[in-house]
């Protein structure tokens, strides 16, 4: 029988207990009727943010996040150094218009800069809401996804603008995945803020105007949006303003 310590002399008197019973009980370290504590290292830790989401796998993948979405660190309506951060020293084309509400916020645009590899620091001055360097394996955050940024014409209400260096195809390898990572993020984002069942679209700029009938290209278009398309669930977005459908595979987008 269990005896507890305050009552083992009294156990033994009254021959209710035996001597290697109280003895037991008077050296036991933890006393039988106090519990042990619980184990908790098995409890539900706090979900990852999309951001910390996004931060994990570059940390993995050893890529980089440029952050330049403060605008009061980063103000877009002032002169930088063109040698350091692109031309032209004012960045006043990147300034936001204004903002619209998660609900609002739908779709990724895919975009080219057609031209040759630049670096991180050029999507200072780039009206878009991320930005894929050419010459470096980051991930540069323009603007808050909820910013107007005049990146995609008539899809400007509705979409965020990803930017990717490159002439119509990708200047890095990394860029697939870096794109694939901001696809993820962007789509963890929307679920986050809007439901879980919120759609997600996906477009290129060929879609919302007709002079950008290249871009961002088919190399760029098949590693990104189709493949959100075919592994992320996202939808084709509309076709929008003076916009055209993408060419079917293998066709040349011109």
């Amino acid at each position: 029988m269990p005896v507890y310590p305050a009552a083992s002399l009294a156990a033994l008197f009254s021959g209710r207990a035996t001597w290697p019973d109280v003895y037991d009980a008077l050296t036991s370290p933890v006393c039988p009727h106090v519990p042990e504590a619980e184990d908790t290292s098995n409890e539900t830790l706090e979900p990852l943010s999309p951001l910390e989401e996004l931060q994990t796998v570059c940390d993995v993948e050893g890529w980089g996040i440029v952050d330049y979405r403060d605008l009061k660190e980063w103000p877009r309506r002032k002169e930088y150094d063109w040698r350091v951060w692109g031309w032209p020293p004012s960045k006043a084309r990147a300034q936001p218009y204004g903002s619209r509400s998660w609900g609002k916020t739908t779709t990724v645009m895919l975009h080219t800069t057609d031209t040759g590899p630049i670096g991180p620091k050029r999507g200072l001055g780039m009206p878009c809401h991320a930005y894929l360097p050419g010459t470096s394996d980051d991930i540069v955050l323009c603007h808050s996804m909820t910013a107007l940024v005049a990146h995609g014409h008539a899809g400007n209400s509705f979409s965020v603008g990803l930017e990717i260096s490159g002439r119509r195809a990708f200047d890095r390898a990394s860029q697939v995945g870096r794109g694939r990572a901001f696809l993820e993020y962007f789509q963890a984002l929307r679920h986050e803020q809007v439901g879980e069942d919120a759609p997600c679209y996906v477009m290129s700029h060929r879609m919302t105007h007709r002079s950008r009938v290249q871009d961002p290209g088919e190399p760029i278009w098949e590693a990104l949006g189709q493949w959100a398309i075919d592994e992320l669930g996202y939808e084709l977005g509309p076709v929008v303003g003076s916009g055209r459908p993408n060419p079917d595979k293998g066709e040349k987008w011109h």
